[in-house]
């Protein structure tokens, strides 16, 4: 009986680390992304096929990982101003249209 206070019950560490302790709202609840950076990430993505490039030729134009374009593409999130300055001189357009959505 070793770990458990009652004959035939389980122990405090017993229960405890076979996930009985799990409070039971474990469950994430996701922010949803918002609008106005769905649609960035299209007209990104608008942009890039407009003129026929892949994500991985963009990322070779201007040296930003093609996971962070994808990200990008995905979330309408960029990482800073260079990549906002290389992706608008890349993609041939002014920042203000870049970021225009």
């Amino acid at each position: 009986m070793r770990g458990t206070d009652k004959p035939g019950g389980i122990g405090i560490c017993e229960g405890f680390f076979n996930g009985s302790a799990r409070p039971q709202h474990s469950r994430r609840i996701a922010r949803k992304a918002k609008a106005r950076r769905d649609r960035y990430g299209a007209w990104l993505k608008h942009l890039r096929k407009e003129r026929k490039l892949t994500q991985q030729e963009l990322a070779k134009r201007t040296a930003v990982p093609q996971t962070t374009l994808a990200y990008s593409e995905k979330t309408g999130k960029l990482t800073g101003r260079k990549v906002i300055l290389r992706l608008a001189a890349a993609l041939r357009v002014p920042v203000t249209k870049l970021l225009r959505p």
